[in-house]
């Protein structure tokens, strides 16, 4: 049995771009032909603090309810024929699952090991493979990610 090949593509998205920005990259990569489906995932909580403030620094960032609103409408509709693209709120989910366990929501981290553990564990048949713009592949490659070994 062959398995499916999935991008996930990690997003702020606050707001989502146009087809010269996010909608581009979201439309290329469900036209390529490689993969039977796009799963995008806006950010619930960024991991690192100072992005975190960054985003709030331009003005009060969007709840997360608004921008999952947002990326659906902006991304939803990019599905070709043999791609899918559809937006999850997994990492919210994540986040909460968490927070039942620890009790200090601050210190709660959803990184993309574990998102990648959780969607694989839903999907065990899947390929999963990744989308990064160069900011998030700069931080992997120099070994800002918790777990960043254990993605390959």
């Amino acid at each position: 049995m062959s398995s499916s090949q999935v991008c996930v593509f990690g997003t702020s998205s606050d707001p989502p771009t146009s087809l010269l920005g996010h909608a581009g990259i979201v439309s290329y990569l469900a036209s390529t032909g490689l993969f039977s489906s796009l799963i995008v995932v806006p950010v619930y909580r960024h991991m690192f603090e100072t992005k975190r403030d960054r985003a709030t620094a331009h003005g009060e960032s969007s709840s997360f309810a608004h921008k999952l609103a947002m990326c659906e409408l902006q991304f939803s509709s990019l599905g070709t024929d043999t791609c899918s693209v559809t937006v999850s709120d997994v990492e919210r989910r994540i986040f909460n699952e968490k927070a039942v366990r620890q009790s200090d929501p601050a210190s709660i981290r959803v990184g993309t090991l574990d998102l990648l553990t959780n969607l694989t564990s839903a999907t065990p048949l899947a390929d999963f493979h990744i989308c990064l713009g160069a900011d998030s592949y700069r931080d992997l490659a120099t070994g800002k990610w918790f777990g960043g070994l254990a993605i390959r």
